[in-house]
């Protein structure tokens, strides 16, 4: 292992105002692995800091964007551009940015009690948390998330399609538009409002 840069700071521009955000680690270690490498990030903590894991992202996302800066320019001095789009991006498709760990030495006299990951400091809505949380071990669990919100927007889809179909049938049948919002309530169990947007859309 070997020593690395630990002042990973960064200037944040917003419009046309410009932040600088100071980010120092402790101790920052490259490891090597064959030609590539990992960047170990520690800090050492004698206070609990509640807002810890959000620390943590701003010096693991500064310290990316630190990476792909230099990336940056290299592909800009060697015009390293196949593609308009890795011109858009200045950034190659092979090009990789290294895996970076950041580790919290906790040893102060009062036991933790703050947030362990970012998520501890989210107020997720119920239904967001249901679906994106595993019930073991309250863990995140993405692809599976995303599944299902695919899979409830094909359901949603079809849903929507087949209240169309019946809308455009009573419609043909000269139902009036009460009627129509009445039946499509009890053919696809809706209540009064959605059915009264599905009626004013394609009634």
């Amino acid at each position: 292992m070997t020593e690395a840069d630990t002042d990973i700071s960064s200037l944040i521009k917003f419009n046309r105002h410009a932040e600088t955000l100071g980010k120092v680690f402790d101790v920052v270690k490259k490891s090597a692995n064959g030609v590539d490498y990992v960047i170990l990030g520690l800090e050492n903590q004698s206070k609990i800091h509640y807002a810890m894991p959000l620390r943590h992202m701003i010096g693991d996302a500064f310290s990316y964007l630190k990476e792909y800066k230099e990336l940056e320019a290299k592909n800009k001095k060697y015009k390293n551009y196949k593609t308009k789009h890795e011109f858009l991006s200045k950034f190659q498709k092979t090009d990789r940015l290294h895996p970076i760990v950041t580790i919290c030495i906790y040893y102060g006299e009062d036991e933790w009690d703050g947030p362990r990951s970012l998520i501890d400091m989210l107020d997720i809505p119920e239904e967001f948390e249901s679906l994106k949380l595993e019930q073991e071990g309250v863990e995140l669990n993405m692809c599976k998330a995303l599944e299902e919100l695919e899979e409830r927007g094909r359901e949603k889809g079809r849903i929507e399609g087949r209240v169309e179909g019946a809308i455009k049938i009573y419609k043909k049948m000269e139902a009036s538009r009460e009627d129509t919002i009445k039946n499509i309530m009890e053919d696809f169990s809706l209540d009064k409002e959605v059915a009264d947007k599905y009626v004013e859309e394609y009634y």
